[in-house]
């Protein structure tokens, strides 16, 4: 399992394990804004050591962005997440939109 699949709320996985789109999506856009720290979104949404690397790419990426480019990269999240987790994108569409490279397997 990794947290793309937990994101995209893959059928496979344990219902307790699927996380919700606006969830992930306002949860991200509160901690890249520095209203909660890493430690409580780890805490929060339980994520374990393995994924911990995928898990700061969302930061990283968003901190290389400048103001406009902030702005626009959230929009895409919101809008990646929900067509991820209908089936409509892939993993990797998903990556590619948010410039993103998380482990798809």
């Amino acid at each position: 399992m990794t947290l793309l699949d937990r994101i995209a709320r893959e059928d496979s996985l344990p219902t307790n394990e699927r996380v919700g789109g606006h969830l992930v999506q306002n949860a991200i856009t509160i901690y890249v804004h520095g209203h909660v720290t890493r430690n409580q979104m780890i805490n929060f949404f339980n994520i374990p050591g393995g994924m911990l690397t995928d898990f700061d790419k969302f930061k990283t990426k968003y901190d290389s962005l400048n103001t406009v480019g902030k702005g626009n990269w959230l929009l895409d999240l919101d809008s990646s997440i929900t067509l991820l987790q209908a089936g409509i994108l892939n993993k990797a569409k998903f990556n590619n939109i948010l410039g993103l490279d998380l482990d798809e397997t």
